[in-house]
């Protein structure tokens, strides 16, 4: 039997399972050990060493409402907590990123209320140990950092429009290109990058502002100089999340969950969705089991898996939850540009993983049919899908006779029919 028949066979059998086989049944939400100290906005990142990944948790406010000096750290190979070396002091609102095996966390807060600093301390994973860098050309507090490559780290927001990069080999700060114009200022909005984009999503002008927003800036680093950024206004949030957002970096993009809805401790959110920042399309995910919002959160990627790590957090109370959102393989394999998503550009893919393809632009029942040449329905099969974006069926092996078939994939008044053949 040719490839061509494998994969029409393999095509039937999952167009009658369709259901099954769209974008969220490849990820899924786990629990873990709860947390021994409850901890809302804590200076948080996720850590990958071979097979193995881990979650540091630095400081953050606890139930008494204390900022605390501690160090808390999730094993996923052993699902336990363990106590690190403390942080030099307590802090609240820092901007944390790592490089290598080093844990950056810039700013803050020492006591609330109180003075931004600009103090940036090192954590040496390896060693166990806390040090100083150069510290911050100015006061920050609830600012986003990220690393690019194995030296750099950007900061964005904390109530101002500049960007900074720091480089590690000359541990030296420097601006590069501002997100926003002169005057303006954003805090409070998720921060993660992708190969060398980064991407800033919503946020507010100040704490507990009534100015929030659904925007989302993409900026592309210059390969020659890092500082050099060019930011541009893309696709905005499809969600209803504004502020206290968890975005980290995803094998394929990036990933948020949680955070308000109207930029109060009030609202909190169990949202999860992906965004490609090359294709400028979002996605919904399976929602975080538990809503929260000033959560605590870090990526970790294991061979072809990537893994996000949520613990603690705030809702109506300090959560103790450990949850982990888990997804195998790509979510942006094949994915369609903005201008080509339509459900009548639906591909039939032959690579290392067959599979049949679509984007669709909007909710909505989309049927799936496979007829015969003489115009007998072979397979049927109408489903839900409530979030527009690009899916794709896996195909597994199906005995049919040899013969021209016909595949029609439709929604909402739009379809598209390709002509298949099977054959021995």
């Amino acid at each position: 039997m040719n490839s061509k028949s494998i994969i029409m066979k393999k095509l039937l059998f999952y167009i009658a399972f369709f259901s099954l086989a769209i974008p969220n049944a490849i990820a899924q939400w786990s629990s873990g050990t709860d947390i021994p100290e409850r901890i809302r906005a804590g200076q948080t990142i996720g850590y990958s060493n071979g097979d193995d990944g881990y979650l540091f948790m630095v400081s953050g406010r606890n139930q008494a409402g204390i900022i605390t000096p501690i160090t808390q750290r999730y094993q996923l190979s052993t699902d336990t907590w363990t106590n690190v070396a403390p942080p030099p002091t307590q802090l609240l609102g820092g901007a944390t990123a790592i490089l290598k095996d080093t844990i950056y966390v810039i700013g803050g807060l020492l006591t609330t209320p109180g003075n931004a600093i600009k103090k940036v301390r090192k954590y040496n994973i390896a060693t166990d140990t806390w040090t100083d860098a150069t510290d911050f050309p100015r006061t920050i507090v609830d600012a986003r950092a990220v690393s690019y490559q194995d030296s750099l780290i950007y900061v964005v927001g904390g109530y101002q429009h500049k960007t900074y990069l720091y480089n590690s080999t000359y541990n030296r700060w420097r601006e590069a290109t501002p997100m926003l114009a002169p005057g303006s200022s954003i805090s409070w909005g998720g921060f993660a990058i992708h190969g060398n984009k980064l991407v800033y999503m919503c946020g507010s002008d100040n704490f507990l502002s009534n100015n929030y927003w659904d925007t989302v800036r993409v900026g592309t680093i210059d390969p020659t100089d890092r500082s050099i950024i060019t930011w541009e206004e893309k696709a905005p949030f499809p969600g209803q999340t504004r502020t206290f957002f968890e975005a980290q970096t995803w094998r394929d993009g990036v990933i948020m969950t949680g955070g308000s809805t109207d930029n109060t401790f009030d609202t909190f959110s169990d949202e999860t969705y992906f965004y490609n920042p090359n294709t400028d399309i979002w996605r919904q995910l399976p929602p975080k089991p538990t809503a929260w919002l000033t959560g605590n959160s870090g990526s970790v990627f294991i061979g072809n898996t990537s893994k996000l790590i949520c613990a603690s957090g705030f809702q109506t109370d300090y959560l103790f939850e450990t949850e982990i959102f888990s997804q195998e393989g790509s979510l942006s394999t094949n994915d369609y540009s903005a201008n080509e998503c339509g459900i009548e550009n639906f591909k039939i893919l032959n690579d290392s993983i067959e599979k049949i393809h679509f984007c669709i632009i909007e909710d909505g029942n989309v049927a799936v049919i496979i007829i015969d040449n003489s115009g007998r329905i072979v397979s049927k099969y109408e489903s839900i899908v409530k979030v527009a974006g690009n899916y794709t069926i896996p195909l597994e092996g199906l005995n049919i006779a040899n013969g021209t078939y016909f595949c029609t994939v439709s929604q909402n008044g739009n379809s598209k029919t390709k002509k298949m053949l099977v054959y021995n």
